[in-house]
């Protein structure tokens, strides 16, 4: 085997690798976004359908504050808009 032979096999190794890796990285990608999808839904149900976008909203500026005074403060704000809509 000449040296020639065995840089392009090392060469070509490599470049598979190298795809494998990218292919591996899209996939993994692409649990994790399935994986946050399913999580998004398990909180949607649980917290109901007309809060859940309030509270996605409410904990992306206030991360360090828990679901249970999140949720609580979403059920306050609908109650005060409902009441609010209906005094007209």
């Amino acid at each position: 085997m000449s040296l020639i032979s065995l840089h392009e096999d090392i060469k070509r190794i490599y470049e598979e690798l190298r795809l494998r890796k990218t292919v591996t990285e899209n996939t993994i990608c692409e649990m994790l976004s399935f994986a946050e999808i399913a999580r998004w839904r398990k909180e949607e149900m649980e917290i109901g359908r007309d809060k859940h976008l309030i509270h996605e909203t409410v904990k992306s500026i206030l991360p360090k504050v828990g679901k249970n005074r999140i949720v609580s403060l979403v059920g306050m704000l609908i109650y005060h808009q409902k009441g609010l809509l209906f005094e007209r």
